[in-house]
C-alpha cells in the first residue's frame, strides 16, 4: 500500500476535514510514530481546499523507518570549553538534519556537553555519503574537542 508521511502541521490541517461529501481525513499513526494517509484517501479528494495534499509524495508503507531520535544525549556533567576563535568561526547552533549542537554558557565559559560525543544517532548521520562535506568541514573542530580543549564541570 502507497501512503503519504504527513507533519504535525499537516495533521493539524487534516484531521476531521471533509476531502469528499460523507468522507472526512482519518490521518493514521503507525508502530514507529509516523503519521500518514493512504494514498486511496488520496484519490478521492474532492474538495479543492485540500488539492495540496495531491502532491505529496508517495511512498511504500514498508519502506517507512521509525523517525529518528533528534535528542542528545543527557549531560555527563563534564563541559568541554569553546574558545573565542571557535565561538565565532562557527555557526551556533551547530545543525544538521534536525540534529542541534548547542552552546551553552556557565557564566564565564562558553562550552558544549561532552555527552555530545556519545550521541550515536548524530555519528550516524554524519556518516551517511551524502554529510561527507559537512562531516569534513567538522573534523577541525572534532580534534580540537577531543585533543586541546579544557574539560570543565557543569
Amino acid at each position: 500500500m502507497k501512503i503519504a508521511l504527513l507533519t504535525i502541521k499537516q495533521v493539524r490541517q487534516l484531521w476531521q476535514q471533509e476531502l469528499a461529501p460523507d468522507w472526512t481525513f482519518n490521518p493514521i499513526i503507525n508502530k514507529f510514530g509516523n503519521v500518514f494517509i493512504s494514498e486511496q484517501e488520496i484519490a478521492a479528494i474532492t474538495n479543492p481546499a485540500f488539492d495540496w495534499v495531491k502532491l505529496l509524495t508517495l511512498v511504500e508503507e514498508t519502506d517507512v523507518r521509525p523517525p529518528q531520535d533528534l535528542t542528545p544525549p543527557a549531560s555527563d556533567g563534564i563541559g568541554i570549553v569553546i574558545t573565542n576563535s571557535w565561538r565565532n568561526g562557527l555557526n551556533w547552533p551547530i545543525t544538521l538534519n534536525g540534529f542541534e549542537i548547542q552552546l551553552k554558557f556557565n557564566g564565564t565559559q562558553y562550552y558544549i556537553d561532552r555527552s555530545v560525543h556519545q550521541w550515536t544517532e548524530l555519528q550516524k548521520e554524519l556518516d551517511k555519503p551524502q554529510n561527507d562535506d559537512f562531516k569534513r568541514l567538522l573534523i577541525p573542530f572534532y580534534n580540537y574537542l577531543k585533543n586541546t580543549a579544557t574539560r570543565i564541570s557543569v
